[in-house]
């Protein structure tokens, strides 16, 4: 899953959630947080990644391009260059996963927001979602690691930066309010 793009001094980072495998065991496993990290040398975007990568990792396998696989569709082979993996939810919580990825330059650094909540097959009533966010330079280094967010993000709207803060407007239980990151 997606969650943004935004350009750096250094490059184009790629901000999204994904399975830490590529392959049928990948259906088992919690998304992960990653960014990748690509040098834009001219205008265009070429077709191979590969050139353009800047460290992380290399991962290969295969995958399904129908994102709810709902017809049991066919895999392809697929090769992800410059991965930097930004959690370790399988590691920490098999059960839980990560939501709603957004990114947003803020400077010369880019500050991801980010979900913990239980993976969708399993049945509990009483979820409950917490809220982070992390920093990075504009190489996708962490600066400031994994920070909780006291108020829910807006899955729907982009977040923005203003005067020293990131800012977004959320609604939660009937409850409206801002959430604000003051970003030093």
């Amino acid at each position: 899953r997606l969650g943004g793009i935004v350009e750096t001094s250094k490059g184009l980072i790629i901000v999204g959630t994904s399975a830490r495998t590529l392959g049928e065991e990948a259906k088992n496993e919690g998304q992960d947080l990653f960014v990748q990290l690509y040098k834009l040398e001219d205008s265009r975007f070429p077709e191979n990644l590969k050139e353009m990568a800047i460290g992380g990792e290399i991962r290969t396998g295969v995958t399904s391009f129908d994102i709810h696989d709902t017809n049991d569709s066919g895999v392809e082979s697929v090769t992800d260059y410059g991965v930097h993996w930004l959690t370790d939810i399988n590691k920490e919580n098999p059960d839980y996963t990560i939501y709603q990825p957004q990114v947003i330059q803020v400077n010369d650094k880019v500050t991801v927001l980010y979900v913990k909540g239980i993976r969708e097959k399993q049945e509990i009533a009483s979820v409950k979602y917490k809220y982070y966010y992390q920093i990075l330079s504009a190489d996708a280094e962490i600066l400031q690691g994994e920070t909780e967010i006291e108020c829910p993000l807006n899955a729907m709207e982009q977040p923005i930066y203003v005067n020293g803060k990131v800012q977004w407007v959320y609604a939660h239980h009937g409850n409206t309010g801002l959430g604000t990151i003051e970003i030093k």
